[in-house]
């Protein structure tokens, strides 16, 4: 093996070390209200928090600083929870949203409300 596929593999197992050591742990799953268990999707939050911050007209980059923010902060609060409720989720977002963007926050409800939410 030559010297820079080494250093490649060795640089690579240290990144995913480091990752792994320093990351936050998340729920597992997310209790719907219905009391059924999905995934949790940082997607989901991300993209939520982006379509409401680009209907609350903030440009493209803002948004999605804002959504990694938010999903960030997210996060942090429920780390080390195995099980987090879809209704805690969606507080704590509109928290964090109503602390730093009551625009994207606002344009969250509406879009909650034309659901029938």
């Amino acid at each position: 093996m030559n010297t820079k596929l080494k250093f490649y593999i060795l640089n690579s197992i240290q990144v995913s070390r480091y990752y792994i050591l320093n990351s936050k742990v998340m729920a597992n799953s997310v209790i719907k209200k219905d009391g059924s268990k999905a995934s949790f999707d940082s997607e989901k939050i991300k993209a939520g928090v982006m379509a409401a911050a680009l209907e609350a007209g903030l440009a493209d980059q803002e948004a999605g600083d804002v959504a990694s923010n938010v999903l960030s902060s997210v996060t942090a609060s429920f780390e080390g929870q195995e099980e987090v409720s879809a209704s805690d989720l969606r507080d704590k977002i509109l928290a964090e949203l109503d602390e730093s963007q009551p625009s994207v926050a606002t344009a969250w409800r509406k879009y909650e409300e034309g659901k029938g939410q």
